[in-house]
């Protein structure tokens, strides 16, 4: 229970006290580690302020026991409020929840209208509440409830008790399943031959395809965002572009031999391999966290973060790049995924899609790719201020970006405006 005026509950209680036993049991019934009162102050603030070294030490060392709960069960990706809603009380009424049955009936969703992109989603009394669940360093939280340590932890304490809700979290609406992609056996092929990197260019390499599509979050961070820009003509003839027409038989893909960084990564391409333990075994992609100057955050997605950054490599110009940045909640299971498809991905050349240049292991693990500076075609469309001719040229680049994955190999999955960036106008 909380104390109203003050904020406080037990766990503050006994480390104001030094009640180190009370603690253990406390913790042992799960209860928060980090509760915060009104004035903001953790246990271990007070067992600190109070002189209990022995309590202070035991709640900043912590460690929760896994959570009982996963993403799987009640994490949707990108929803908004009313697609939301609409998810709840369509699972109400497949299973026939009516009425008070409907009470704690949730789901977490992804939402781009908030600085923290997280939002729980609940009925009670046949009301839908939204609540924004929010970050402070590598904590989560709601409101004035306590700092937890992930998504699983915060819906495991809310499904205990409601600790400021309406009510506690109590059954999870599960996302729909995804169908499978047809296999690429199955699909459809035209009779030209296969795109190219010409010999000249990239020695004895010739760019791969996946025998079948990829299905991992890391593939989707990587091949989320294309770039577009409205300065070229529709008889544009730059050699690192195909058309929406295509190649003819015979023709290559040849990589824009002005451009250093390119031709630096398509060279060693061959030359790259991951080991046993997911590493990069040599070091032609890999950048040193110690060239990289973090800068102020651009934005916020579901798998990570994305920040301005100064790239300075060794006897070379500093140039201006996007830093994109694995959370850690997916750093363990996604970085062998992660790695491999970001080898894959930098023999992409295409003036349409966002170039990566290279990978940091961090930490954080992290993505450098080129810096598209005019922010998404959906933040464009929304102040109302492109022209009919732009957005039909967008259009187009977006089809020469999609016909050239298509060509490789690769499905985008999530082609939408927020995702598309653009670089000039």
């Amino acid at each position: 229970m909380r104390h109203a005026p003050t904020g406080q509950v037990p766990l503050h209680d006994a480390a104001m006290r030094g009640h180190i036993d009370c603690i253990k049991v406390l913790l042992k019934l799960r209860a928060p580690s980090h509760p915060r009162t009104l004035a903001k102050d953790t246990p271990a603030d007070l067992a600190k302020h109070y002189g209990h070294m022995d309590c202070y030490q035991l709640l900043k060392n912590y460690k929760p026991d896994p959570p009982t709960t996963t993403k799987s069960q009640w994490y949707h990706g990108t929803l908004n409020r009313d697609e939301a809603l609409k998810t709840l009380e369509e699972y109400c009424r497949q299973h026939n929840i009516t009425d008070r049955a409907s009470d704690g009936v949730f789901l977490v969703r992804y939402s781009e209208r908030h600085r923290h992109p997280y939002v729980l989603t609940m009925l009670s009394a046949n009301t839908p509440y939204n609540f924004i669940i929010r970050s402070e360093n590598e904590w989560l939280f709601i409101d004035d409830g306590p700092l937890l340590e992930s998504l699983e932890r915060l819906i495991e304490h809310y499904s205990a008790v409601p600790d400021g809700l309406p009510t506690r979290l109590a059954t999870p609406v599960p996302p729909k399943t995804k169908p499978p992609l047809p296999d690429f056996s199955t699909m459809p092929r035209n009779k030209k031959k296969k795109l190219k990197l010409t010999k000249a260019d990239t020695p004895d390499s010739q760019l791969t395809s996946p025998s079948s599509a990829t299905n991992n979050n890391a593939f989707d961070l990587l091949t989320r965002n294309l770039s577009f820009s409205s300065d070229f003509s529709m008889n544009d003839t730059l050699n690192n572009n195909d058309g929406v027409s295509g190649l003819d038989d015979g023709e290559t893909y040849k990589v824009p031999m002005k451009n250093t960084a390119v031709v630096s990564l398509a060279e060693n391409y061959n030359e790259i391999s991951i080991n046993s333990d997911g590493q990069l075994s040599t070091l032609q992609e890999f950048i040193p966290m110690s060239e990289l100057t973090l800068g102020p955050l651009l934005g916020e997605g579901e798998f990570g973060s994305v920040l301005r950054a100064t790239y300075s490599p060794s006897n070379q110009t500093p140039m201006q790049v996007a830093v994109k940045t694995l959370h850690v909640q997916h750093m363990d299971t996604n970085k062998r995924e992660f790695l491999s498809e970001a080898k894959l991905m930098m023999s992409l050349r295409h003036r349409c899609i966002v170039r990566l240049i290279g990978v940091s292991l961090g930490p954080p693990l992290a993505m450098v790719q080129e810096l598209v500076g005019l922010g998404s075609l959906l933040s464009q469309l929304v102040s109302g201020t492109c022209t009919q001719s732009e957005v039909r040229l967008w259009a187009r680049q977006v089809a020469e970006g999609m016909d050239y994955l298509e060509r490789c190999r690769f499905v985008h999955r999530d082609l939408a405006a927020r995702n598309i960036l653009l670089h000039t106008r």
